[in-house]
């Protein structure tokens, strides 16, 4: 038993030295990473159009300048707003210098523009706020707000959203009747901004054609390391006596990697990919009385040692888009572990005198494990390309039963079937590049 617990020591040593490992590399590689630049144009203050590349930076740094460059081997210009009048990206996003108001105070930005046409919509994110706003040709930019304001509701002070945007915008849109009850069901997102904005721009039917910007065919592809902390319970169930073993739970550090998937038809969804590895070592004690000859005993020590490899598939909400996005996701998990050392011995006691000791070797968790995860974290942005986030995932699983031979509970060899379930919680932190 003294060889079994240094081998855990030094796997669990190993583990830790492989995640600042890992960590310390990927850090390294973001660091000294090139921009990712995409075939795309920019129009400078004269009208002329410059076809080129432009490096997708992410769409707060978009809005902040637009790192532009003429042919592949080209030195990068960097353009400040107010320096080029647009720049896009070939049929995708494209963006406007615009001057808007945020607070009283003012400031030149580079607007996403979504919707272009008699009305245009156009947005504007950083790490602190986000904002729409519609801009009618000689009129003045309107911007749609969503302020919160207080009110007295059985003489409890209440908060709640204004939804002062739908008083703006059937301001704005006064003029197409047809569309004024529409209003009432606009919420402040892209899609439904720009569906309102389109029936607009048809309801006037001037000639000018209603043009929509982002059209979200791009994925935008995200991976990064994961280091963490798993607690891990599990629990063997079928014949006796292994439904009787309660194991200790396993408290393991672990470490993996994470694919994150977004597009912005899926808005604040991302799909997401991830997988970790963590050595686990679960023991247990079990003392079990004759019913027969109440002076006989049986004790069991059961060990089971082996590297989880988990993988895990769903979903990803964020709530917001500021640079810290608390979120919430689910999906579905499967593992399995890699060459588990399972074994018990069973010794028998008369009178409180050892008799006889019998040792049993097998495989009781050679089958994968399905289940499903629920997961809550937060995302932080980190400058151009990076996203810092941590979370806690709780997950269940559970095995197909299997069939193998083992000792019951009168010590002889029988077929048994059994089947094991798991219940881990892993704390998790991790960066996307």
């Amino acid at each position: 038993m003294d060889s079994k617990k240094y081998t855990l020591m030094f796997r669990s040593a190993d583990l830790k030295k492989l995640a600042l490992l890992i960590l310390s590399t990927f850090i390294a590689i973001s660091a000294n990473s090139q921009a990712t630049f995409m075939p795309g144009y920019i129009i400078d203050l004269h009208g002329n159009t410059i076809q080129g590349l432009i490096d997708d930076a992410g769409e707060v740094e978009n809005m902040k300048m637009c790192h532009f460059k003429a042919t592949e081997d080209s030195e990068a210009v960097d353009y400040l707003p107010g320096a080029i009048s647009a720049y896009r990206y070939d049929n995708s996003k494209f963006y406007e210098t615009k001057s808007v108001d945020i607070e009283g105070r003012g400031y030149l930005v580079f607007a996403e523009c979504l919707v272009k046409g008699v009305a245009s919509l156009y947005y504007v994110r950083s790490e602190d706020f986000e904002l729409y706003f519609m801009e009618k040709e000689n009129s003045a930019i309107v911007p749609l707000t969503n302020e919160k304001k207080e009110l007295m509701i059985d003489g409890n002070k209440t908060t709640v959203q204004s939804k002062s945007y739908i008083r703006m915008l059937k301001a704005t849109f006064s003029d197409c009747y047809e569309i004024q009850a529409s209003i009432d069901n606009v919420t402040l997102s892209h899609r439904s901004l720009k569906n309102i904005t389109c029936k607009y721009n048809d309801c006037r039917d001037t000639g000018t054609p209603c043009i929509t910007y982002d059209k979200g065919s791009r994925v935008r592809f995200r991976f990064g390391p994961v280091i963490g902390y798993s607690l891990n319970k599990f629990m063997l169930k079928g014949s006796e006596p292994f439904e009787s073993f309660e194991f200790d739970n396993s408290n393991d550090p672990v470490v993996g990697l994470v694919v994150d998937l977004s597009s912005s038809r899926l808005g604040n969804v991302s799909i997401q990919f991830g997988t970790d590895f963590g050595f686990s070592d679960f023991t247990t004690t079990y003392d079990e009385k004759d019913p027969i000859y109440p002076l006989t005993t049986n004790s069991y020590t059961v060990y089971m040692e082996g590297t989880s490899m988990k993988f895990y598939t769903g979903a990803k909400y964020n709530f917001g888009r500021k640079r810290f996005k608390p979120n919430l996701g689910a999906g579905l998990m499967f593992s399995k572990y890699i060459q588990p050392d399972f074994w018990y011995e069973v010794e028998t006691y008369v009178n409180d005198i050892l008799t006889t000791t019998e040792e049993w070797y097998g495989d009781p968790v050679g089958n994968w494990l399905f289940g499903a995860y629920l997961q809550a974290g937060v995302d932080m942005d980190l400058g151009r390309k990076m996203v810092l986030f941590a979370n806690v995932k709780g997950g269940f699983g559970t095995s197909n039963p299997k069939t193998l031979a083992g000792l019951n509970v009168d010590n002889e060899y029988e077929q048994i079937r059994v089947r094991y379930d798991m219940i881990p919680v892993t704390f998790s932190l991790g960066i996307l590049f």
